[in-house]
């Protein structure tokens, strides 16, 4: 029998949230830095700081695809980091959040 990972969307009673940070960000290029920045800055703090480039690098990529695909005027996106006794959570919303991707067939030009 297999086993089935818990929804993550789903808090773990067994594994209680220990931190907990989020920070919106205007839709700009400059925010992707401020986003890795916040990152950085908060898992250190939190007493992670060998964790803090991995979470850099997630935070940017996730945060240059709310950027780059899911940019809406007026709108911001959501960078939230968490941390329990057993893992650190990172999640960025963008302002597309209501419109849920749909599969796609590759062009010749994709690789």
């Amino acid at each position: 029998m297999a086993f089935a990972p818990q929804d993550p969307r789903i808090p773990d009673p067994n594994d209680p949230v220990v931190q907990e940070g989020r920070v919106d960000h205007v839709p700009t290029p400059i925010s992707v830095t401020r986003a890795r920045q916040y990152a950085v800055r908060l898992v250190s703090d939190w007493g992670h700081p060998t964790l803090a480039d991995d979470a850099a690098l997630i935070v940017s990529e996730l945060a240059t695809n709310a950027v780059r695909y899911g940019s809406v005027p007026g709108r911001l996106f959501r960078v939230q980091l968490t941390l329990t006794k057993t893992r650190l959570r990172i999640t960025v919303s963008d302002p597309r959040g209501e419109r849920m991707p749909r599969p796609r067939r590759p062009s010749p030009r994709d690789k």
